[in-house]
């Protein structure tokens, strides 16, 4: 199980707690997707394409941080959050 965690996060080349994260930001995305797919299970004329939207969302999440590892000077999802974070520096 460990050797398995180890090779997934050299995978996706985060650390331990940057894949937490992320992981745990998937988490409303999934839950109103199950939302909108209940209701729209029970009325099919609601929600017909929102669960599909929230899915190519997801999908577009996932594939930005493998783009990154392909394309330079791409940066990832948690290089970009970094960026928001002003500088102590420069004031």
């Amino acid at each position: 199980m460990f050797g398995q965690t180890k090779e997934h996060l050299q995978e996706v080349k985060m650390s331990y707690w940057k894949h937490f994260w992320f992981a745990l930001s998937m988490i409303p995305y999934l839950f109103f997707a199950m939302i909108f797919s209940i209701i729209h299970a029970i009325i099919p004329g609601l929600f017909s394409e929102t669960t599909s939207a929230i899915i190519d969302e997801l999908n577009f999440k996932l594939s930005k941080n493998k783009i990154a590892d392909t394309v330079p000077g791409q940066k990832r999802w948690e290089d970009k959050e970094a960026d928001t974070v002003p500088d102590k520096k420069s004031s």
